[in-house]
């Protein structure tokens, strides 16, 4: 990137880095609360996702460097199923069940955009699979019984 200061270039390469560590971050949380399962912890998660979102379109000195045609269609059908997931609290027989399943493919749409902006790259792929690896595991430890 010409043009740009080192600083710059460094804030962004940390700011990538803080948004490639985030899925494992939030899975540790949302095990720790339900797994996800209550409206709470998932409204939580899609806010901070979705704030994720934000800081990237504002900060990045290049926002949309990795848009491409299939991101594109993936965002599309995605959003297109959020508007279908919403739509159907209309005519629902549990029209709060229908916003509580909009509130998760929103989560999965801004998961989708945020990751779908910073582009492909070996080497982003390989830091967020351990990320959310070490998530999954629960942070390298595991459950042990109670001693008898």
């Amino acid at each position: 990137m010409r043009g740009v200061p080192a600083r710059v270039r460094s804030l962004g390469r940390l700011a990538e880095c803080a948004i490639l560590l985030a899925p494992g971050l939030a899975l540790l949380l949302l095990a720790a609360h339900g797994g996800g399962f209550f409206a709470q912890a998932m409204a939580m998660t899609t806010i901070a996702a979705l704030a994720l979102v934000a800081l990237r379109v504002t900060l990045a000195p290049r926002p949309f460097a990795g848009i491409s045609r299939g991101f594109v269609a993936a965002a599309v059908a995605l959003a297109a199923f959020a508007v279908w997931t919403l739509a159907s609290s209309g005519w629902s027989d549990a029209p709060a069940r229908a916003l509580l399943e909009y509130d998760r493919v929103l989560l999965y749409l801004a998961v989708l955009v945020l990751f779908g902006l910073l582009g492909r790259s070996g080497a982003r792929a390989r830091i967020l699979a351990r990320s959310a690896g070490a998530g999954a595991n629960g942070g390298g430890r595991r459950a042990r019984p109670a001693a008898a």
